[in-house]
């Protein structure tokens, strides 16, 4: 009967958060779902049911495809920069090397910084006339003079990108690291003794049973790459001539520049049906048997 009691206690003291967290994120979620199927009218605070005029429009919109177009490319720029140099630097913590635990700690700190403040430091380094980048290239004669990376369509989107990875390969390093740790040394010892090389024994070994952390690191990146907007608002503002506007910025611009909340709505539905086209398709991958 006590027991009974201390788990009526229990639940009733979860009440308070639960109704703050169906009131700060379900109700807003529900809410902007039903804007999406409506006019608003910002002026007369007035909603006028349309249907799906909205997404019609989202799909038929000049802007959609281009957008698409580049958040894939952006996504997919930034997942191969991130998983390829967070294996790297993952096999090489699991080294026994000096200094190791102390990199692993300076490894936290790109992921540590805010989106906000990572965007500002790069803004600063890709600067045009005063920019650390520019002042090391000339320095080593790699470029003749300063270039404004950020205001360039052949640069804007790597430099983007760039600014991206890095904040995100600590994370992925960390889970590929802990995936690299759970392999059994025997498996590694003997290929060795039956005269595998260092390439073999990580093809062979190391990449089909990093399958699964090399899953997770997709899925995590994938997500946060398909909604990102803090790094492009800060650094490029979706410029130069909307090179760098993927579909999460359009969101923003249709919401809170245009004030056409209901389209914004649906774009950001769109958006998060996407993810989540993605995300099946990776956890389908992820619940596979591996196979040797």
């Amino acid at each position: 009967m006590r027991e009974l009691r201390k788990g009526k206690l229990g639940y009733a003291l979860l009440i308070p958060a639960f109704f703050l967290v169906l009131l700060a994120v379900f109700y807003p979620m529900v809410y902007s779902f039903v804007l999406s199927f409506c006019e608003f009218d910002l002026g007369t605070d007035s909603t006028r049911f349309v249907g799906l005029s909205n997404y019609v429009e989202i799909i038929s919109a000049d802007y959609f495809l281009p957008a698409i177009q580049r958040t894939i490319q952006f996504a997919v720029m930034s997942l191969a920069g991130t998983i390829a140099i967070s294996l790297g630097m993952a096999l090489v913590l699991n080294e026994n090397i000096r200094g190791r635990f102390l990199a692993r700690v300076l490894l936290l700190v790109p992921w540590a910084i805010p989106g906000t403040v990572n965007g500002l430091m790069w803004k600063w380094i890709f600067n045009a006339n005063f920019g650390g980048l520019n002042g090391i290239l000339t320095q080593l004669h790699v470029i003749p003079s300063y270039v404004n990376w950020l205001s360039l369509p052949a640069t804007a989107m790597l430099a983007v990108v760039f600014a991206n990875v890095w904040k995100e390969v600590p994370f992925s390093t960390l889970i590929l690291l802990a995936g690299i740790q759970s392999i059994p040394l025997e498996l590694y010892d003997a290929a060795h003794i039956d005269g595998a090389n260092t390439w073999n024994r990580f093809v062979k070994i190391t990449l089909p049973l990093l399958k699964n952390s090399i899953l997770i690191v997709l899925i995590l990146n994938t997500m946060i790459n398909l909604l990102a907007f803090d790094i492009i608002y800060v650094l490029t503002g979706g410029g130069p001539a909307d090179y760098t506007a993927v579909l999460n910025w359009w969101t923003y611009t249709i919401s809170f520049r245009m004030f056409n909340f209901g389209l914004g709505s649906a774009l950001a539905y769109t958006l998060g049906a996407i993810n989540l086209v993605v995300a099946i398709a990776y956890f389908k991958s992820l619940y596979r048997r591996i196979e040797f």
